[in-house]
């Protein structure tokens, strides 16, 4: 049947009605051939409970990023790539809508809705795609079941093991439950499940995860089939090593041993263990199963044995403080047998090329013998000499110690030590307040207290806690993670010390991924303070100048490249002019002396930043550095400081780093944002000023004292 044609003018009023309703019908979006993807925007309409990373991970229609945008605008110069291009493709738009709707149906979101809207620039090149999401409600977990557990892990898994295996069943499912199942991760109970197994003896277990969904009443049932299999004990225990190990320095490091239920948490940690041993080079432990039904498993390991050699040959440099450093460490792994290792390790900070005034030198050498097996297999006690030549801001002198430092790493940056250190020390020149005083000058000083302070030899003995602990995704350039380093010094008795002083500083450091390449935050803080008791505390009438300069080597200091930058190492906080005599007998001074304190506090706000067109080990950076040092112990009522030199002082600035995994070698400048008055004021001017009687405010500012160049080659957090 043929269907009547309505007249002209009735299509006329459907078309304009249509072109009414629909306001996509009125504009058509024209797109040129060779459109760009200018931006891919997000918008969710409702709550929503999945992040914008996890979404943008899906998509496959990329906007150019930040670091391509400035990319783009120097890919002028030589040998600057041009970043990738960004065309749009609408057929990958398609797939991405396609993608999502999975990601939303595996995340249990049953009724999730994804749709788009793209809009152009008048010549239909510059494309911006704003993506629209609304969830729904998801399914979450009502209750986790395991099927077959009475007549499956029972018979062959001890009675006390199976409860225990019902125990953490009864608690997964109620962490479990009221999540949201995609969230609960279904392959995740399944590993979880397989690794608590194999901890177990079950080196063969079939685990298998079922879901039954009431999209009606938005809630699931987790269920766990198991198939234990056959527990294993442990077979035969075969070594690879030549030159032969001792069966009782194996033995104990070793937490199985043949006739034990296998243990894959067992031999992790005994991997761990033997690792830990200078002895071996590299260890291997290998389990071999070949199929379900094995009862005795045989147990294989292989060593690459050490042998005498350079375990250290290092060169660093940074600009403040140290210069050009120098470090050579040699290790014999079996001197005594026993696994009992020898290392020698001796370190030259020459101070060449340093920019400080003063360079921090210094030549060291360690002798220590460590014993493994220390209460625990990883742990390690070392002991020896160690001599120092020191020539630095505070004195030049000759120490030597004897060192004793318990070790015991039990994770990847997780380590607690303990150590003892009785030094000895024959100052041959003193250097504090601005003023250098050396061993013929000592008896000249009037005043019994300072003089006593002055005295050339001491005895110190100091025991020092220390823990580190944290986690990071990568240690060489971490994105996301935390660190913490407390410790804890005491000193010994007075029989034993001439100072006595407890002392605690920490440090957290802190990474957070920014979403432009390899970026991350880093946040770090720290706070110290030491607290005088006993011999050195000021006798009540006095200025306590004596005790002060008893503690100097102990007290806190900040200012270099590795706290604040923008400051030579030291001289954040309250200084003094050094003073020298000069051809003619007068008074000269060519830099400051940093005065200590009793307390220190620092902060660091770094930004990562990708370096357009280079490798990822090589980034920018951006900081904000703060630090305090100050003496909030009245007792110590001296007149060297000046309050102007203990508030909180700023720097901000930015650099270029190479990072790899023996460390950073990073360039950077520090600007001073609120310098106090010494800090912009050459030293020789101020020292003329305090000798005149006038005030520090009327001596010349140089504002070129605000910027600091740092050049460094170590560890950067």
């Amino acid at each position: 049947m043929r269907m009547p044609v309505p007249p002209l003018p009735t299509l006329a009023l459907i078309a304009a009605l249509a072109a009414v309703a629909s306001p996509c019908a009125a504009k058509v979006t024209r797109i040129a051939p060779d459109a760009r993807t200018h931006a891919v925007k997000l918008r969710w309409i409702g709550s929503h409970e999945l992040t914008e990373p996890e979404i943008r991970r899906e998509v496959a229609t990329r906007a150019p990023s930040g670091a391509e945008r400035v990319n783009a605008w120097v890919a002028w110069l030589p040998l600057v790539p041009d970043p990738p291009p960004r065309p749009f493709v609408p057929f990958t738009l398609q797939e991405d809508v396609a993608r999502l709707r999975r990601l939303y149906a595996r995340q249990g979101f049953p009724e999730a809705s994804i749709d788009y809207e793209v809009e152009t620039d008048d010549e239909g090149k510059d494309v911006t795609v704003t993506i629209t999401i609304r969830e729904g409600e998801p399914i979450r977990v009502r209750r986790l079941n395991l099927a077959r557990m009475d007549s499956t892990l029972t018979p062959t898994m001890d009675p006390d093991e199976a409860a225990r295996g019902r125990r953490e069943l009864r608690q997964l499912g109620r962490t479990l439950t009221g999540r949201r199942l995609g969230a609960v991760g279904i392959e995740d109970i399944r590993r979880r499940t397989v690794a608590w197994m194999a901890e177990h003896g079950h080196l063969a277990p079939h685990v298998e995860v079922l879901t039954m969904v009431d999209t009606a009443g938005r809630a699931a049932d987790v269920t766990l089939l198991v198939e234990a299999g056959t527990r294993s004990r442990v077979g035969e225990i075969t070594v690879k090593s030549d030159p032969p190990v001792e069966p009782r320095l194996l033995a104990r490091h070793l937490p199985f041993k043949t006739g034990d239920w296998v243990s894959s948490r067992d031999v992790q940690t005994g991997l761990r263990n033997l690792r830990s041993i200078d002895l071996f080079r590299d260890a291997t432990i290998e389990v071999p199963v070949s199929g379900p039904a094995d009862s005795v498993v045989p147990v294989r390991i292989a060593f690459t044995p050490s042998r005498p050699r350079l375990t250290t040959l290092g060169l660093g440099y940074v600009t403040s403080g140290a210069g050009v450093s120098m470090q050579a460490g040699w290790t014999h792994p079996n001197l005594t047998g026993g696994a009992r290792a020898v290392d020698l390790v001796g370190l030259w900070q020459t101070g060449l090329w340093s920019f400080s005034d003063v360079p921090d030198k210094l030549f060291r050498v360690t002798l220590t013998m460590r014993q493994p097996y220390v209460g625990f297999p990883a742990a390690s006690l070392s002991f020896g000499p160690r001599v120092e030549l020191r020539d630095d801001l505070y004195e030049r002198s000759n120490v030597f110690s004897w060192l004793v430092t318990y070790v015991y790493p039990y994770d990847a940056l997780q380590t607690f030590s303990l150590s003892f250190d009785q030094s000895y020390t024959r100052i041959l020149e003193l250097r504090f307040g601005g003023v250098s005083v050396n061993r013929d000058e000592l008896a000249k000083l009037p005043g019994g207290d300072l003089l006593a302070a002055l005295n050339g030899e001491g005895n110190v003995q100091q025991w020092t806690a220390s823990l580190r602990r944290g986690r990071l995704d990568d240690q060489t350039l971490p994105r996301h993670g935390i660190t913490v380093r407390p410790s804890f010094t005491t000193t010994g008795p007075s029989a034993f010390t001439d100072v006595q002083f407890a002392r605690g500083d920490v440090q957290a450091t802190t990474f957070m991924p920014v979403p432009l390449g390899n970026s991350a935050l880093m946040l770090r803080g720290s706070v110290g303070r030491v607290w005088p008791y006993g011999s050195s505390l000021p006798a009540p009438g006095t200025s306590g100048l004596a005790q002060f300069l008893r503690l100097r080597d102990y007290n806190f200091i900040a200012g270099g490249s590795g706290d604040v930058r923008g400051y030579d190492t030291g001289l954040l906080g309250p200084k003094f002019p050094h003073t020298s005599t000069g051809t003619e007998g007068e008074a000269t001074s060519d830099y400051y002396d940093p005065v200590t304190g009793l307390a220190r506090a620092m902060a660091t706000a770094e930004l990562r930043l990708p370096l357009p067109g280079a490798t990822s080990q090589l980034a920018l950076h951006t900081f904000l550095d703060a630090g305090r040092v100050w003496i909030p112990d009245s007792r110590y009522s001296f007149r060297l400081i000046d309050e102007n030199e203990t508030h909180w002082f700023m720097t901000t600035g930015g650099g270029l780093g190479y990072y790899s995994p023996i460390g950073a070698m990073r360039i950077e400048g520090g600007y001073m944002l609120n310098p106090s008055l010494m800090d912009v004021r050459d030293a020789a001017e101020v020292q003329r000023a305090i000798i005149d009687g006038v005030p520090i405010e009327d001596v010349p500012a140089h504002s070129r004292r605000r910027l600091r160049i740092h050049l460094s080659l170590a560890m950067w957090f």
